[in-house]
């Protein structure tokens, strides 16, 4: 692979990011429950803060773990001794803990998957806005407009996804967020630069105040996970 060693931003800055790494995106993770929700936001937390959205059935949201976000520091913000250069946003979906069983006739997915009424749900629902430096807004559009590049193809399936006393549920519908092809993500028009100590979010916005008719439980949840992808530089020590 060619290493970029020049970078011209659409403000005339000149980068030279021969040292940094393109191995390892920065990334976070929100969670949506059915009903009405606060705008949720990604990065908004560092490694080991709290998930947004995510105390839901639960006393408090969980802390964050290494599978949630590799945002250091204080959150909000990317650290001082870092830079990052964002070529595309991807974001991959998965339902946690419960369902609320079948779907307007279709019987729910095993776990993780997300069916794929819900998934369109999402997509129709949900508006991302990233902000960088607190107040400019560098994206807003619907959350289909930045595809996973990550997951499975849809699918229908035969499989049995319960067993038990009178249960005997078979056939569920699949969906993810766009193409799961690597080369199916979106790339910007121009990459976006962040500057270390830059105030950073993604706002996950629902303009009609929910994700209406999201088909899950009570303590249902599903999790997005944002990837920022591109070139990042960071301390080496």
């Amino acid at each position: 692979m060619a290493q970029v060693t020049k970078v011209r931003l659409p403000d005339g800055r000149v980068l030279t990011p021969g040292d940094w790494t393109s191995a390892e995106p920065l990334y976070s993770t929100i969670e949506i429950a059915p009903g009405s929700y606060t705008t949720l936001q990604a990065f908004s937390y560092a490694l080991g803060g709290d998930v947004p959205g995510s105390n839901v059935g639960l006393a408090s949201p969980r802390k964050s773990n290494l599978a949630d976000t590799n945002l250091l520091g204080q959150g909000a913000q990317l650290p001082e001794n870092e830079e990052l250069i964002v070529y595309a946003m991807e974001v991959e979906a998965f339902t946690i803990i419960d369902d609320g069983g079948t779907d307007e006739g279709i019987n729910p997915p095993a776990l993780p998957h997300v069916s794929v009424l819900n998934m369109l749900r999402l997509q129709r629902d949900l508006v991302l806005v990233m902000k960088i430096a607190s107040v400019k807004e560098y994206t807003r559009a619907p959350l289909a407009w930045f595809p996973a590049s990550t997951g499975v193809t849809p699918t229908y399936s035969q499989a049995q996804t319960a067993i038990g006393p009178g249960v005997n549920l078979q056939g569920f519908v699949t969906g993810n967020n766009g193409s799961t092809d690597v080369g199916g993500k979106r790339v910007f028009a121009s990459p976006l630069y962040v500057d270390g100590g830059e105030a950073l979010v993604i706002d996950f916005l629902a303009p009609k105040g929910e994700v209406e008719d999201l088909s899950l439980g009570q303590t249902g949840r599903i999790r997005l996970r944002t990837f920022l992808d591109g070139y990042r530089k960071r301390p080496v020590a």
